[in-house]
């Protein structure tokens, strides 16, 4: 009999140390008794540092119960729990959310002798909720104000309020909104694929050269419309083929010229410069915006981040082209350029 108790005993302590989420007992006085690796992984506490301690005070800097739902819910009604989320602080000060399922306990004569809980970091699922939500709400927005200034353009012209010229200049910005549309969906659709890593390459010989011009072409209605000055600088020599997702990388060539272009005043310029080098092929989108600060480098490719920029769109395209470039085994960079603006810049291998 006594051996059984003692390998109960040890197979209960296997399986709360090996557990895959966090583990911790309270007594009846809300002081920890039990945490295991779990546990200290989740909050960055060792279990040396929690025994003996406050729950309350340790995670939420109190004494009083009524921080800590949970603990209320236990201590005065005596029921369990199911998944229910809550916030802690970590170690570091950090507020984190858990997904806890808690239960009273009770001796063999009803007594209550404190609780258990089991949980789960949660923190990084509730930020991607936020930002898909964000997404999805940013990502109507902005598809609704070119739709709405297209319909527009179109009824002046069914109207037959406008001469020929002003049609097609109409024409022209009913392009040009569409297109900013379409770059809005495709974004989304490629963030999705990135996201269930679902991003699969179907490599080609490809023009990286032409697929430059081509895109420059396609954009220069937009950079007209802010009188913003769209150069293009052509290789001396001809340049090679390289084998590469090639509507991948035009979704990169678009997405850095829309960035470079976006930002751009009235005035300014956009220059692309295409470079052969010895391994690689470099592409660097140059503009006059206003230089974004050195300390916002590291987070630019960020998905969302905008920094102290004003922004329209969904927030993805650098993401995006970052992800691109590094599944073909390239290098995409950012620097400030000589003077005024900034310079987006990626390479291919050949």
């Amino acid at each position: 009999m006594e051996n059984e108790k003692v390998l109960y005993k040890q197979v209960c302590e296997t399986i709360v140390k090996n557990l895959p989420i966090g583990f911790t007992v309270i007594d009846e006085e809300g002081i920890v008794i039990n945490f295991n690796d779990s546990a200290e992984g989740i909050t960055g506490y060792k279990k040396e540092d929690i025994i003996g301690q406050s729950h309350l005070e340790i995670f939420h800097g109190t004494s009083d119960k009524n921080a800590c739902p949970l603990l209320s819910h236990l201590f005065d009604l005596y029921k369990p729990i199911d998944a229910i989320e809550s916030k802690i602080k970590n170690k570091n000060g950090d507020e984190i959310i858990l997904l806890i399922t808690a239960a009273p306990i009770f001796d063999s004569k009803g007594t209550f002798m404190g609780g258990v809980e089991l949980f789960r970091d949660i923190t990084k699922i509730k930020k991607l909720e936020r930002e898909r939500q964000y997404l999805f709400s940013a990502l109507v927005h902005d598809m609704k104000n070119p739709i709405t200034a297209s319909l527009g353009f179109l009824s002046r012209i069914l109207a037959g309020k406008a001469d020929e010229q002003k049609q097609k200049d109409y024409l022209e910005l009913v392009v040009g909104e569409l297109i900013t549309v379409e770059q809005l969906i495709t974004n989304f659709l490629d963030f999705a694929k990135i996201e269930a890593k679902e991003m699969r390459l179907i490599p080609t010989p490809f023009d990286l050269n032409a697929a430059v011009e081509q895109q420059v072409k396609n954009m220069e209605i937009i950079a007209k419309e802010k009188n913003i000055q769209l150069i293009a600088e052509r290789p001396d020599r001809e340049m090679p083929k390289i084998v590469v997702d090639g509507a991948m990388i035009q979704r990169v060539i678009i997405n850095l010229l829309d960035n470079a272009i976006k930002f751009t005043k009235a005035g300014g310029s956009v220059t692309v410069r295409l470079m052969d080098q010895k391994k690689d092929l470099l592409v660097e989108v140059i503009d006059t915006a206003v230089k974004i600060p050195r300390d916002q480098f590291p987070y630019i490719f960020e998905p969302f981040y905008r920094g102290m920029r004003e922004q329209k769109g969904s927030g993805l395209g650098l993401f995006i082209a970052k992800k691109i470039i590094e599944a073909h085994g390239g290098k995409i960079w950012i620097k400030n350029a000589n003077g005024k603006g900034n310079i987006f810049g990626f390479s291919l291998p050949k």
